[in-house]
C-alpha cells in the first residue's frame, strides 16, 4: 500500500506577496491565495486526500482564471458580463467562473454601477445624447437593467434633451445650409433620432429653426 498524500510545501510566489505555490502528493498543484491556505487549513505534513487535492486544485484554477481576468481588466475597463463571457469562451467551469467574478467584485475591480458612470460621462462630453441611447449604449456593454436605471436616473438632473439636441443642431447649421427646407428637416430629424431624442424633442427643434410649420 502507498503511503497517503501529503502538503509537501508551501513556498513564496515572487511578486505576490499574498499567494503561495502548493505541493502536495509529491507534485506541484499550483498557486493559491494565501487566504485559501488559511481557509483549508494547510499545512507542511499535512495528509492531503484525494477530496483536499480536489480542493486546491479548484482553488488553483480559481485563481488563475482570476487573475487572468484581472489582466484584462487592467488594460481596459470591462463589465461582469463581459468578463464572463470571455472566460465562457475558454470553456471553464461555471462555478469556477463565479467563483473568480465574485472575487473581482468583492475586490472592486468588477464594478459595474462604476463602469456606467463612466460610460455616460465620457458619452455625453463627446457629443450629447438622450438617455435612450445611453441606454442602449449600456446595455450593449453587459450592464444589467437595474443598474442602468439608477445610473440614468441620477445623471437625468444633469441632462436637458432640448438643449442637448439644440447643441446638436447648432454644430449641424452649417452641413444643412443651403438645403431645402424638407432635406434639411429629414436630415437634422435623422441624426438627432439617432441619437436617441424623442419625436416630441425633435419637432420643438426642427420647429425653433423653423423646418417646421405649426
Amino acid at each position: 500500500m502507498s503511503a497517503p498524500s501529503v502538503i509537501d510545501a508551501l513556498d513564496p510566489v515572487p511578486n505576490q506577496p499574498r499567494a503561495l505555490r502548493v505541493r502536495a502528493g509529491g507534485r506541484l498543484r499550483g498557486v493559491v491565495p494565501a487566504r485559501v491556505v488559511t481557509e483549508l487549513k494547510l499545512e507542511v505534513g499535512r495528509p492531503c486526500p484525494d477530496e483536499l487535492i480536489a480542493m486546491i486544485e479548484r482553488a488553483v484554477l480559481v485563481e488563475a482564471t482570476r487573475r487572468r481576468a484581472a489582466e484584462w481588466i487592467d488594460r481596459r475597463a470591462l463589465s461582469r458580463a463581459e468578463v464572463e463571457t470571455r472566460l465562457v469562451k475558454r470553456e471553464l467551469a461555471a462555478d469556477v467562473i463565479a467563483a473568480a467574478l465574485d472575487q473581482l467584485t468583492d475586490a472592486g475591480l468588477l464594478d459595474d454601477a462604476a463602469l456606467a458612470r463612466q460610460l455616460v460621462d465620457t458619452v455625453r462630453h463627446r457629443e450629447p445624447v438622450a438617455p435612450p441611447m445611453l441606454e442602449s449604449r449600456l446595455r450593449r456593454r453587459g450592464v444589467d437593467e437595474g443598474t442602468i436605471d439608477e445610473v440614468i436616473a441620477a445623471a437625468s438632473g444633469s441632462i436637458d434633451a432640448l438643449a442637448d439636441a439644440e447643441q446638436i443642431a447648432d454644430r449641424r447649421a452649417r452641413s444643412l445650409a443651403g438645403l431645402a427646407a424638407p432635406v434639411a428637416a429629414r436630415r437634422l430629424a435623422s441624426a438627432l433620432a439617432r441619437r436617441g431624442f424623442d419625436q416630441e424633442t425633435v419637432e420643438e427643434v426642427l420647429r425653433r429653426r423653423g423646418l417646421l410649420s405649426d
